[in-house]
């Protein structure tokens, strides 16, 4: 049964209100199983009157790291700031020649600066830019030696930027 069927056969009208008070005590998905289905629960946190709500998860991680077809995670130089921000998937084809079109992610993917980096590395969207003055550079910065776990899954769309062109990335994807 659907929700909006539940909240029918109740003869209530779906309202904000009604959905906070009632559907995480009574909302179960059902998963597909080889022979039987069997009820896997979700617990929710909703506050009556508010109109979002949290879901809680219960992470069983991934079987995988995804496909990288063939490039592994290999550290990655970033150019310089003289440049346009580089995206992720660029630097790696840079690095090998090889442009993976379809690797992605299949949960978040980390990002670390080599300790031997004389100066951060700028994470961010394409908007993304190094400057030798903090105060003026656009994205977040990782610090040598420092990570980020970033909950994108496509690399193409992380950007990254250094003052020099000498800084090293490592990176691996879940």
């Amino acid at each position: 049964m659907k929700i909006n069927e539940r909240f029918y056969s109740k003869g209530r009208h779906l309202t904000m209100y009604y959905l906070s008070l009632n559907m995480a005590d009574e909302t179960s998905i059902t998963a597909p199983g080889v022979d039987t289905s069997k009820k896997v629960p979700i617990a929710a946190e909703v506050i009556p009157g508010e109109s979002t709500g949290r879901l809680r998860v219960f992470d069983t991680g991934v079987d995988a790291f995804p496909d990288t077809s063939g490039l592994g995670f290999r550290a990655v130089t970033v150019p310089n700031s003289y440049a346009l921000p580089t995206s992720l998937t660029n630097l790696l084809g840079r690095e090998t020649g090889i442009f993976p079109q379809n690797l992605k992610a299949k949960r978040s993917i980390t990002l670390m600066a080599d300790s031997a980096n004389a100066v951060p590395v700028f994470v961010g969207d394409s908007n993304t830019h190094a400057n030798a003055t903090m105060a003026d550079a656009i994205g977040f910065p990782i610090q040598p030696g420092a990570a980020i776990t970033l909950e994108i899954t496509n690399p193409a769309e992380i950007y990254l930027d250094c003052v020099t062109s000498d800084c090293t990335i490592f990176w691996i994807a879940v």
